[in-house]
C-alpha cells in the first residue's frame, strides 16, 4: 500500500495516495500513527496546499517519533515552510551563529552525520547561506559536503552554489584590493571547488589578486587558460 500510494504521489494523484496512505495506517492499529504514514500524509498535504494539515502531521510525527529518519526529514520540511518554531521541537544546543530554518539544517547535517538527510540538510544550509551572502560559511558548507558526500547526487549542485560564492567574494576582493585574503580563501577552498569550475570572471579576478600577492606563476597559469578556453565573445564580459 506504501508502495502504492508512493507511485501515486509520483503521477500527481495526491487524492489516490491519501487513500492507500490511510488504508495503510488502518491495517493494523501499530500503523495508525507509524512514522512512514505521518510523513507521508504531511507531504501529500503539502503538495495539495494544505498547509495546516500538513503541520500538524510533521509537528505529530517529530512528537512521538524523536529523531528518526522520518522526524528529521518531517523537520526539514518545516524549515522549508518557515515553521522554525515547529521544526526545532525538542532540539537543544543550535548553533547560535545560525537563525531560522538554517539552524535546523545545520543542526541536522552536524549532529546527524549518518543519517541520509544530513547532506539534504548541508546543500540547504549552503543554499540559504549563499542567499544572505554569508559566502565563506558557504565554502565551510560545501568542503564539509564533498568530504562526507562526494559521490551525492547533489555534489554539482554544491559546486555550482560554491563557485557562485567564490566568484562573489573574489570579485569583490579585487575591487577592494584584499588580494592577500582572497589568496587564502582559495588556498583553503581549492580542493573543494576545483580549478576548472571557475567562471571566467572569477579566473580572471583570481589571477590579478595572485599576480598582486606575488603568485606571478599561478597569475600566468590562470590567465593562460582562460585565453585557451574562452571564446572570443567572452573576453569583453570581462
Amino acid at each position: 500500500l506504501l508502495m502504492l500510494g508512493d507511485a501515486s504521489v509520483q503521477t500527481g494523484d495526491y487524492d489516490q495516495a491519501e487513500s492507500f496512505f490511510r488504508a495503510y495506517g488502518a491495517s493494523s492499529p501499530a500503523l495508525t500513527d507509524s512514522p512512514e504514514v505521518l510523513v507521508r500524509l504531511g507531504k501529500v498535504y503539502l503538495a495539495r496546499g494544505e498547509r495546516d494539515k500538513a503541520v500538524k502531521q510533521f509537528t505529530k510525527l517529530i512528537a512521538g517519533n524523536g529523531n528518526s529518519e522520518a522526524a528529521l526529514a518531517a523537520r526539514m520540511q518545516l524549515a522549508k515552510m518557515g515553521e522554525v518554531e515547529a521544526a526545532g521541537t525538542g532540539i537543544q544546543g543550535l548553533d547560535a551563529r545560525l537563525d531560522g530554518a538554517a539552524a535546523i539544517y545545520g543542526w541536522i547535517a552536524t549532529q546527524h552525520p549518518g543519517s541520509e538527510k544530513a547532506p539534504e540538510a548541508l546543500a540547504e544550509l549552503a543554499a540559504l547561506q549563499l542567499a544572505d551572502g554569508n559566502h565563506e560559511d558557504c565554502l565551510r558548507s560545501l568542503g564539509l559536503f564533498l568530504a562526507n558526500w562526494p559521490a551525492h547526487g547533489r555534489s554539482g549542485e554544491m559546486r555550482t552554489i560554491g563557485h557562485t560564492a567564490f566568484a562573489s567574494m573574489v570579485e569583490s576582493a579585487v575591487t577592494d584590493e584584499d588580494f592577500g585574503n582572497i589568496m587564502t580563501v582559495w588556498s583553503d577552498h581549492a580542493h573543494s571547488l576545483g580549478e576548472e569550475g571557475l567562471a571566467p570572471r572569477a579566473r580572471i579576478a583570481l589571477a590579478v589578486a595572485a599576480m598582486n600577492d606575488g603568485s606571478e606563476d599561478f597569475a600566468i597559469h590562470l590567465a593562460q587558460s582562460f585565453f585557451k578556453q574562452a571564446a572570443p565573445d567572452q573576453y569583453a564580459e570581462l
